[in-house]
């Protein structure tokens, strides 16, 4: 029987490596690393481009919008709530449930606010903004993606490494080999010509040389997983709802009535999103903003809406 996790027991590599088995294959250790970070922010920058969001004049004075987004997305879900400074949205806790099996409060861990009553009742004076039905967020999205597309990056680096054309020479002594050290040194840096003495030429029985070759245009791989890493951002896209063009195995040009299929078909989800999204707006402004002037969101470029003619695919 495996051993419970124990998080008050020190840290070390059997347990990362336990707790990080359930996410990630053993072999395949990329997600914490800096090139899966920099594809994190990478498709988390491109997740927030998807939906347009219009916020209180309050909470654009006090630069809430950041906070707001990061929460909601990472999270799946924030809270607004009343304070002093009027209506502000609140990282929170989900507690209870209701007869529908649904959160019924929640609690906030910020010194700067105090509880009303004793609780925070949803519907009663807090109101959840959610992006899923589930109210799970959308970052594992991410972490798939940028995960897939780090391992494809790293790939892609070795086979470029393991690319390069290598030199043997062979030399007799130590003072010859300094001399070769030398020579490739200056030919390597560019030099249009490299002279060296005739004896190092008699010295040797043949040639000085070997050309290490292990058939590196064959073994060339890296223009593919180029091309797989785009691959996987336009999946990415059609996943989380941008208009692409993507068509699979698909070489020739695709008429307009074919893109637009596959933006609406990739933006269901997307739209899913929205409908969770605009029914937590409604609900907040309802309690909060019945005088105007409340939170909204909208698409900012409608998959539904994409026109064109032809569009071209690339070989």
């Amino acid at each position: 029987m495996m051993e419970q996790f124990n998080p008050g027991v020190p840290i070390n590599y059997p347990h990362i490596n336990m707790m990080s088995s359930f996410v990630d294959p053993s072999d395949l250790h990329v997600k914490d690393s800096m090139i899966a970070g920099f594809f994190r922010r990478h498709l988390f920058e491109k997740m927030l481009s998807v939906y347009d969001w219009t916020f209180p004049e309050t909470w654009v004075k006090s630069r809430a919008e950041n906070y707001f987004l990061y929460t909601l997305y990472i999270c799946g879900f924030i809270s607004v709530v009343d304070s002093v400074a009027g209506p502000v949205p609140q990282h929170c806790s989900l507690k209870g449930r209701n007869k529908f099996y649904q959160p019924a409060q929640i609690i906030i861990a910020n010194p700067y606010f105090n509880e009303v009553d004793g609780e925070y009742t949803i519907g009663a004076n807090t109101e959840l903004i959610q992006i899923t039905p589930d109210y799970f967020g959308i970052y594992d999205i991410i972490n798939v993606y940028a995960s897939r597309m780090a391992l494809a990056d790293r790939t892609a680096g070795v086979n470029l490494t393991n690319s390069l054309l290598s030199y043997v020479f062979f030399a007799k002594n130590k003072s010859m080999a300094e001399s070769f050290k030398k020579m490739f040194d200056e030919l390597q840096s560019g030099s249009p010509a490299v002279v060296v003495g005739s004896k190092l030429r008699q010295d040797l029985d043949g040639e000085p040389w070997n050309l290490l070759n292990n058939n590196v245009g064959a073994n060339f791989i890296a223009p593919e997983i180029q091309n797989l890493m785009v691959e996987y951002e336009r999946d990415f896209d059609s996943y989380i709802g941008l208009p692409n063009n993507e068509q699979k195995g698909k070489k020739e040009r695709l008429i307009v009535d074919e893109v637009n299929a596959n933006n609406q078909a990739s933006a269901s989800r997307a739209q899913l999103w929205l409908d969770c999204l605009q029914k937590s707006c409604d609900r907040v402004n309802a309690m909060f903003y019945k005088d105007g002037g409340g939170i909204s969101v909208n698409w900012r470029v409608n998959p539904y809406d994409t026109q064109g003619e032809e569009v071209a695919v690339d070989e």
